[in-house]
């Protein structure tokens, strides 16, 4: 054989050898290479996983309880912000002498965060208590006593991250309370100390029963020898329900209805109204009259 030939011959019988080989040894490479490419991605995957943990674990313990915090101070405002459109309301109803109603909503509980959305709570409990009295009398002797009330809201919050800070609505003056109530203080920035704040009850509640006595009129019937009279007063009362708590949001509602009483004074006398802050007054009615007592009624409830 030629030497040429021989040369074709082991080059063709190489490549063959080559391939054959190849053919043999290709899944064996393959799960391999495999192997060590699921085993890179497994360890990409933990390395991130890793500092993710670790970002959040950083974020736990440095900025979510002073976001925390920063969320209940602007929960606390907007609580104020609401009992003070409240009083407001209140002020205008009692200024207006007319039906009405207002409603405003108090989120209860706030400080939630991102990846920390446990919220504080919080209770709305509504009381009243007696402002004063209309008292009616005929020669000497009562006919009837009326009582004239007015109501305390007050809200107080639990589980805070922050300052157990609550609110009260008494007399138509806001209070920041602390430690239910150890501390008070007024939350209008008019008021600079707690005296302004006690001052600003007992000039407020002298401002309605003085709006009250101003109603006051009389004027002849058209029968002969008579008289007509009519005052108006405005009474607040708790009603149901009167207790809410939570930590969702909640409505105050203040809802002013007119009702209406009727009285024949055959003898001379004089309608009285006081409160019991020192405040009164005396107003004198003839023989024969009928008395018209209009009440406009205030019912405060939650819902």
């Amino acid at each position: 054989m030629k030497r040429a030939e021989i040369v074709r011959k082991s080059d063709e019988y190489g490549r063959g050898c080559d391939r054959e080989c190849s053919r043999k040894y290709r899944r064996k490479y393959d799960r391999k290479y495999d192997r060590e490419e699921a085993v890179s991605t497994v360890v990409a995957v933990m390395l991130i996983l890793a500092i993710l943990a670790t970002c959040i674990s950083v974020y736990t313990s440095t900025y979510v309880p002073g976001l925390k915090q920063q969320a209940e101070i602007m929960h606390s405002q907007s609580v104020e912000q609401a009992f003070l459109r409240f009083a407001s309301g209140v002020d205008n109803i009692y200024g207006q002498k007319k039906s009405a109603k207002f409603s405003e909503p108090v989120v209860l509980g706030g400080g939630d965060v991102l990846l920390s959305s446990v919220k504080s709570g919080g209770m709305i409990e509504i009381t009243d208590f007696r402002a004063g009295e209309l008292l009616i009398t005929g020669d000497g002797s009562p006919v009837d006593t009326v009582a004239i009330n007015s109501t305390c809201v007050k809200y107080t919050p639990y589980f805070s991250s922050w300052e157990n800070q609550g609110y009260l609505y008494r007399k138509g003056t806001v209070w920041v309370t602390k430690n239910n109530e150890t501390k008070t203080a007024p939350a209008s920035l008019s008021l600079n100390s707690v005296n302004d704040g006690y001052e600003n009850e007992k000039n407020t509640i002298r401002k309605y029963f003085e709006g009250m006595a101003d109603t006051w009129r009389t004027y002849p019937a058209p029968d002969l020898g008579t008289a007509n009279a009519e005052i108006t007063i405005v009474t607040m009362n708790a009603v149901k329900p009167d207790t809410i708590s939570g930590s969702g949001s909640a409505v105050l509602v203040s809802s002013a209805v007119e009702d209406s009483k009727e009285y024949i004074l055959e003898k001379p006398g004089e309608v009285i109204l006081k409160n019991t802050d020192g405040y009164g007054k005396s107003m004198p009615f003839s023989g024969n009259t009928t008395l018209t007592l209009k009440i406009l009624k205030i019912e405060v409830y939650t819902s």
